[in-house]
């Protein structure tokens, strides 16, 4: 089980699976997940300088979006570690702005506590994340600061998951798994369904070949009052900058950015990719 890299007991979460067994101690799981997501989107909002009242909206946007809701019902637990994704940037946001180290390694401490608990698919995108952001604010401002404050994440991340993260490879490389080839799409119109439709209903087809599950993130419209911050292009260009990039990578084979993110692909077959 620790080579498994979704199991779920290097958690002090994992107190309430045996102090109530593993039904309800998962479900009480849930609620500890939502106010981790409320309350680092919260925090994060107000270290990149928003009011009060933006910072309350977006730990609703976060914490209320069908991402979390529709995965769990569809019993992919393994998604409950993006809840740490605002404690992890606001950790990155602040060593970067500040100078204060300490608070990357935290966030590499919180990144690595997402993978022990759900697998690779929190701390990769984490990874991800952080690193476009750090860059963009690193062009922005002619610092190579942020771009230190990513690699010390990373190392950290990398460092306090070794636990679970060697044994976890040496169980991808022998046992890959193909990915699915031309399913690995998501058009505007996926994107478009999963943030903005109405209807998020977990049994509802995708476009894409896949359940709905998979694209599920409502935001509604709450985006429109956020184009307000518009007005300050200089504190939400790295902001936009991410959520491009990041857009461009969610399309997988239908963006642009693909042949970048599968450039792995050329090497010599590892089947560590094909693992995780």
């Amino acid at each position: 089980m620790l080579g498994n890299p979704q199991s779920h007991f290097l958690t002090p979460w994992f107190l309430l699976t045996l102090i109530f067994g593993p039904f309800i101690g998962l479900r009480l799981e849930i609620p500890v997940y939502i106010a981790i997501a409320w309350s680092g989107a919260y925090v994060l909002a107000r270290v990149a300088g928003t009011r009060p009242i933006a910072a309350l909206a977006a730990a609703f946007l976060f914490a209320t979006s069908s991402w979390f809701y529709v995965r769990v019902t569809a019993g992919i637990l393994a998604m409950c570690g993006f809840a740490y994704l605002p404690w992890v940037i606001a950790g990155c946001w602040v060593a970067a702005r500040r100078h204060q180290p300490r608070y990357a390694a935290i966030s590499g401490a919180i990144l690595a506590l997402s993978f022990l608990e759900c697998g690779p698919y929190p701390a990769v995108y984490g990874l991800i994340g952080i690193g476009v952001l750090m860059l963009s604010v690193s062009v922005l401002d002619r610092t190579a600061y942020p771009l230190r404050t990513a690699i010390v994440a990373g190392l950290f991340t990398l460092g306090f998951a070794s636990v679970k993260r060697v044994p976890a490879m040496l169980l991808a490389a022998a046992h890959g798994r193909p990915t699915g080839g031309a399913f690995e799409v998501n058009t505007f119109q996926v994107l478009r369904e999963g943030l903005f439709s109405p209807v998020q209903n977990l049994f509802r087809g995708s476009s894409n070949g896949w359940g709905f599950w998979e694209t599920s993130a409502y935001i509604g419209g709450f985006w429109i009052p956020a184009l307000l911050a518009v007005n300050s292009p200089r504190r939400v260009a790295p902001w936009l900058i991410t959520a491009v990039i990041i857009y461009a990578l969610a399309q997988g084979d239908a963006g642009l950015l693909w042949p970048w993110a599968t450039a792995c692909r050329s090497c010599r077959p590892c089947g560590f990719h094909r693992g995780f």
